[in-house]
């Protein structure tokens, strides 16, 4: 996200959909806020069809409220970034675009997939939790452990892991 002079722009730098289409996030639903309610807001705040909003399923938050995906045309989504918050219901709800970031489940490392893959280790046999042979995360009682960092108490992939934080 690159941002000037606090929230004047913001260029949003997820990859389009093949549709040309972005996704934004928004969070803080209230727990009874509905699909329509938000394609509602959204579409009200921006001045366009309720048919050009796609809301993703709701799911639970932080605090008892919601949070969902919403997919715009590029240039709507950039404008509904830009306003940073949305009303829906009594909620002010914060927007942020959505940041996919690839992740290769053959290496484990980021920026490139499977089939794209040129590291030599091939870590898709081991768990995911512990990084051991054997087993798979589900079934794992180990200590988390983080391959690429190589420091315990998360897995490869979390959001803690500096590796992921670089990969933004």
């Amino acid at each position: 996200m690159i941002i000037n002079n606090q929230r004047d722009t913001i260029n949003c730098r997820t990859t389009l959909g093949r549709d040309g289409d972005k996704t934004v996030t928004i969070k803080d639903l209230d727990s009874v806020s509905t699909k329509e309610e938000i394609e509602k807001a959204i579409a009200h705040l921006l001045g366009i069809k309720e048919e050009e909003v796609t809301v993703g399923p709701l799911r639970p938050y932080f605090g008892g409220n919601q949070a969902t995906t919403v997919r715009l045309k590029a240039n709507h989504a950039v404008e509904l970034v830009n306003k940073g918050t949305v009303r829906i219901g009594l909620n002010q709800c914060p927007i942020n675009e959505f940041v996919k970031v690839l992740q290769c489940f053959r290496c484990l490392k980021y920026g490139h997939r499977r089939d794209e893959c040129k590291e030599g280790t091939d870590r898709s046999a081991e768990c995911l939790r512990c990084s051991g042979n054997g087993h798979k995360a589900k079934e794992c009682e180990r200590t988390e452990h983080c391959v690429l960092c190589q420091k315990d108490g998360h897995r490869a992939g979390a959001g803690k892991c500096p590796e992921f934080r670089k990969a933004l």
